[in-house]
């Protein structure tokens, strides 16, 4: 279920990745985008299921995952992957809601990072077709980090969604009532827009990780600080990424 407007996105089709969804206006930092409403399925069925239809499964806990119900609709589950998204997963009382992690431009697809735990050697990988500048060519990820996303994303909710009574085969049903914006707390990586110039900050010193942060989230933009000549991209795991040189060339 796409929580936003009409008039705020459209549906496109791309090779490899399909049918995805793209941003006509500006969507602020910590926008709700989407609620993954579907059919609840146990996690033994998610193979035959994926083999039928595709790779539309999303987590909901250790014993059931979601399934669309029509993946003809329009949904969440058109949202596709990258390895350097512009919307995280959090969790609102019962659902698996999508978020912004910065403020995302007319022209740019919604995606988050679908962190599917990596598989035993020789079995069936998923290959990425994100073609960002640090795709890793797969969306899965290590065990260890798709713990992290799972112990990040479920942070602050006050449900155990592993103890949740789950009835297979039910529906979920949409809230009654969304929030228009929801926080996400420091936990995601952030990755700025490359399709927009970056913004001069005059510091002559790098401000602290969680300004930086702020600043990408509420801008969407990479920050350029000329008195030290560095171009910030992006921060993944406190660690600070700079800009490629091709957006350098192209912007400063």
């Amino acid at each position: 279920m796409i929580l936003l407007d009409k008039s705020f996105y459209t549906i496109k089709k791309e090779k490899q990745k399909g049918r995805g969804i793209f941003a006509k206006k500006e969507i602020p930092n910590g926008t709700i985008v989407a609620d993954y409403l579907g059919r609840l399925i146990k996690v033994e069925e998610e193979e035959d299921y994926e083999k039928r239809f595709g790779h539309y499964v999303m987590f909901y806990n250790d014993r059931a995952s979601i399934v669309p119900q029509d993946i003809k609709a329009v949904g969440a589950h058109l949202i596709n992957h990258s390895c350097m998204p512009n919307c995280g997963v959090l969790l609102l009382q019962k659902h698996i809601i999508y978020v912004s992690l910065r403020k995302i431009f007319p022209g740019e697809e919604l995606t988050i990072d679908y962190e599917i735990e990596q598989l035993p050697k020789g079995n069936f990988q998923y290959p990425c077709f994100c073609k960002n500048l640090f795709c890793r060519g797969t969306m899965n990820v290590s065990q260890e980090k798709e713990e992290k996303w799972y112990r990040f994303s479920h942070k602050g909710s006050k449900v155990n969604f592993n103890s949740l009574e789950v009835v297979f085969g039910q529906a979920l049903e949409p809230l009654k009532k969304y929030p228009k914006f929801m926080k996400d707390s420091f936990g995601y990586p952030v990755f700025a827009s490359l399709i927009k110039e970056p913004i001069i900050v005059s510091d002559s010193r790098l401000p602290s990780i969680k300004v930086l942060r702020e600043k990408i989230k509420n801008t969407g933009r990479c920050l350029y600080f000329p008195k030290i000549d560095y171009c910030l991209f992006g921060i993944a795991d406190n660690t600070l990424i700079s800009a490629p040189m091709s957006y350098l060339k192209k912007f400063i």
